[in-house]
């Protein structure tokens, strides 16, 4: 007897012993399979519509807040650890008269759950945002009912290759100049900083977004309240990681998110970067660094930002972990 024979019988056997209908006893093997076939294809393509049926995972972030009025900080607060060796840093760099520089350290937090204060050290407490001020209104853009069809190449001209166009392009996405500085201070607002003002078309010489003066702390302070709301801050911070031709500062940092910006005013060059990094513990922190060049020389002013970054990365201790 074949092969095919006994199978055949075989299945008339054991099917004999259950309540089928006499057909599908009978039926030819090719037609069993072909049936068989056909109702899983069904139950397959059956599931996978109501695959999306139920509710969606929780976020495992905090969900984005607006707050109508400027919240309270953590009552608790305690002080900023001392940073010794990141001041030998600064004094080193200052010492000569020929550059300025400031550093703001912030634990990752919000303004109602962060545990520390941020550290500050260095001359400068404030200055211009230059392009680092497209952060925010970055974000603004995330908020847009009508998102942009390029919005993954304007995000990839302004944070990967720096360009001014794709900076001033984001710019432009939000609207005329009031409904960009409404929808700009709504993010700040958003991620704890009430304090810093985006000047007038009128106020500012060109391109108003960059002459936001962003004290150093502020701006440290927003990014680690960014970090908290990472599922909906990702699209953008996402471009901050991404590989440049000629890393500085806190792009030279392992794993680390930034964005820079640089201008020229009365003859001082003035370099400006801002982002999240991992400590050599392992602690993310925000971090924001400025240095001013009297001399204009650019190189020794970029040859400063990464010395002080990789100083912060490698020196930086006591900040407190994440407290989203």
């Amino acid at each position: 007897m074949s092969r095919a024979k006994k199978f055949d019988n075989a299945r008339k056997t054991r099917l004999g012993k259950l309540r089928v209908p006499a057909w599908f006893k009978n039926a030819p093997l090719w037609l069993l399979v072909f049936v068989m076939a056909l109702m899983l294809l069904l139950a397959t393509v059956y599931g996978a519509s109501k695959s999306g049926d139920g509710p969606e995972p929780s976020p495992t972030t905090t969900p984005s807040q607006i707050y109508e009025a400027e919240p309270e900080p953590n009552p608790n607060m305690v002080e900023a650890p001392d940073q010794p060796e990141i001041l030998k840093a600064i004094a080193a760099i200052e010492e000569s008269g020929e550059m300025e520089v400031g550093v703001a350290i912030s634990a990752i937090g919000t303004v109602e759950t962060r545990p520390q204060d941020t550290w500050s050290g260095g001359t400068i407490v404030s200055g211009p945002a230059w392009a680092t001020a497209t952060i925010p209104a970055a974000i603004a853009i995330l908020d847009e009912a009508k998102q942009p069809e390029d919005r993954k190449y304007m995000f990839e001209k302004s944070f990967v290759e720096g360009s001014p166009a794709g900076d001033d392009a984001l710019w432009a996405y939000l609207g005329t100049h009031d409904q960009a500085v409404s929808k700009t201070l709504r993010i700040l607002h958003r991620y704890g900083d009430w304090g810093t003002a985006i000047p007038s078309e009128e106020e500012a010489e060109s391109h108003p977004y960059r002459q936001v003066l962003w004290p150093l702390k502020n701006q440290s302070e927003f990014m680690a309240e960014v970090q908290c709301d990472w599922v909906h801050t990702v699209p953008v911070m996402a471009k901050m990681d991404e590989p440049t031709n000629s890393p500085i500062g806190l792009q030279t940092i392992p794993r680390s998110f930034s964005k820079s910006g640089d201008g020229t005013k009365d003859g001082v060059f003035s370099l400006r970067q801002t982002g999240l990094i991992d400590l050599q513990d392992g602690t993310p922190v925000a971090v924001t660094i400025m240095v001013n060049n009297k001399t204009g020389d650019k190189e020794a002013t970029r040859d400063a930002l990464t010395t002080l970054a990789k100083t912060v990365a490698s020196q930086a201790k006591g900040f407190a972990r994440p407290s989203c």
